[in-house]
């Protein structure tokens, strides 16, 4: 943000006075001076030469003005106190005022050059800080779908840069303008902006047009409890739509803005509207893809007596429908399957496995109760139903209530993570066994069963590999998990394995899905 460029005859307006001041009082004093030392003879061999000095000094100072008025008292000395004396030829005079103005105009081009040159730097110095600005601000808002921190950072960076005093973003949703973030000087406190009424604001959304506030005099404003004498409201367009708009408030009196500071405005105002409109975009996919996720899943779990089942499923970041999937459901009496698994990748197509695996799987339980046997049928029709690029990892358990108390657990895997068993006062323990192979990507599949018995109060968690992180296996974060909060409710193990992976990778790029499997303890009822 720059004031209007000035021209060369502004360059030195806050010092034209005393340039003028003293440019005249070297005219007059300075050849008075040069004439007193001519008379008493220090200047007798060149008296010519003291007078083109004053000449040069005065228009230095003072500029062509100063530098002609020294020209014209040297002449009248000179003709007075040097040529009439002296007997000199005239044409030495006529000599003299030619040079002297001549050395007066070169110096006043001179000092125009320079001031010329010096307008030239400030423009490419505040270009390049504009360009620099843009690029930064380019940086920052597309670092993030957060909107409220990418703006407020941009906002900060718009105030500091480019001189403002306030700068505030409001986003036009639901048929209003409400307060996005800002950066206010000052320490000035933002007011609660959620029901704006704002004319200009509203004249910017509808002309697309930036507006130019001016008034006066000190002005409150009307976007919140901030005074200004001057600023922009620039509606921040991308394409066809109008997502809100960009208040620039600035306090110095008498500040103007310039074509420039207009496209530079609109500049900041186009990215942010761009980046608004990105997140608008992702949170909506966001949305739908989970959405969609959510309706492929089982809604529920059934109540099962004599345990306990509780599931968490947390979707991973991004845009697309993940593969992880879970579901329980009874297959005779007091006989229940637990399956849950992941399909390679995301996308629609991960979806389509995950939809044809669980339904597959419900099918074939209906008539095949051993886990393995179960799972190679699987394969076999994943091999004909799926694409060769996608295999599935799965972990199905069929658990049968004992009348005296526990579970038998009959346990087969394909490529999953091991469940780990977890008992009050005592270690976690995997509930190892043989991993066999993953479905989907061989015709024939090595897979293995396991038979764990489980007494009451004992639990069996199952997991996704969403859990691992960078230095740890799945099967590790979910032992060292347990290890520290085995002993909690096993309603809460769920809600600590969602919670570990975001606080070491600081945001989740896959999905996780965790089912834990309790036997209620002879002296509780079971939980619903």
């Amino acid at each position: 943000m720059t004031k209007r460029p000035p021209g060369p005859e502004r360059l030195w307006r806050p010092q034209s006075i005393f340039r003028f001041a003293a440019g005249m009082a070297c005219a007059v004093t300075l050849p008075v001076l040069v004439t007193k030392a001519v008379l008493s003879g220090y200047t007798a061999q060149f008296p010519s030469l003291p007078y083109i000095v004053t000449v040069v000094i005065a228009a230095m100072v003072g500029r062509f003005l100063a530098g002609a008025v020294a020209t014209a008292v040297s002449l009248a000395l000179i003709y007075y106190y040097v040529l009439v004396p002296t007997g000199s030829h005239p044409l030495d005079l006529a000599v003299f005022g030619l040079v002297g103005l001549l050395i007066a105009g070169v110096l006043a081009g001179t000092d125009r050059s320079r001031g010329a040159a010096l307008l030239a730097r400030q423009a490419a110095d505040a270009a390049h800080q504009r360009v620099t600005m843009l690029a930064e601000a380019s940086r920052i808002l597309s670092a993030s779908f957060d909107l409220k921190s990418t703006i407020a950072q941009v906002c900060e960076r718009v105030a500091h840069d480019g001189g403002w005093y306030h700068v505030i973003v409001l986003q036009q949703e639901n048929g209003g303008l409400h307060y996005l973030g800002g950066a206010h000087a000052g320490g000035a406190r933002e007011a609660d902006l959620e029901a704006l009424e704002a004319p200009e604001a509203v004249a910017a959304v509808q002309s697309r047009q930036i507006l130019v506030l001016d008034a006066p005099g000190w002005r409150t404003s009307k976007f919140g409890p901030w005074r200004f004498r001057s600023g922009l409201v620039v509606p921040l367009i991308s394409g066809a739509e109008t997502h809100g708009i960009l208040i620039l408030l600035h306090v110095a009196k008498g500040h103007t803005y310039s074509p420039n500071d207009l496209v530079y405005a609109g500049e900041i105002g186009g990215r942010i509207a761009s980046s608004v409109e990105n997140a608008s975009r992702y949170h909506q996919q966001v949305h739908i893809a989970h959405t969609l996720q959510q309706g492929l899943l089982p809604r529920s779990v059934p109540d099962i007596k004599g345990a306990n089942v509780y599931v968490r499923y947390q979707a991973g970041a991004g845009t697309e429908v993940g593969g992880d999937f879970y579901d329980v459901f009874g297959i005779g009496d007091n006989r229940w399957m637990a399956i849950i698994g992941d399909v390679c990748g995301k996308g629609p197509e991960a979806a389509t496995v995950m939809s044809v695996t669980r339904a597959t799987l419900r099918a074939l339980a209906l008539h095949e109760p051993s886990p393995k046997r179960l799972l190679a049928k699987l394969n076999e029709a994943l091999i004909t139903l799926v694409p060769d690029d996608r295999f599935v990892t799965v972990s199905c358990a069929v658990f049968e209530i004992m009348p005296e108390g526990g579970a038998r657990v009959r346990l087969a895997r394909a490529g999953h993570p091991a469940p780990v068993i977890t008992t009050v006062g005592q270690p976690p323990r995997l509930a190892n066994g043989k991993s066999g192979m993953l479905l989907g990507a061989f015709p024939e599949v090595v897979l293995h069963e396991k038979v764990v018995e489980l007494a009451p109060g004992e639990a069996i968690t199952f997991y996704t590999d969403g859990i691992e992180s960078r230095d740890m296996a799945a099967e590790d974060k979910a032992m060292q998990l347990l290890r520290e909060h085995g002993d909690d409710p096993a309603d809460s193990i769920a809600a600590r394995f969602a919670n570990a992976v975001p606080g070491e990778m600081g945001s989740k790029a896959d999905d996780l899905v965790v089912l834990t499997f309790e036997v209620v303890a002879a002296q509780h009822p079971a939980r619903v």
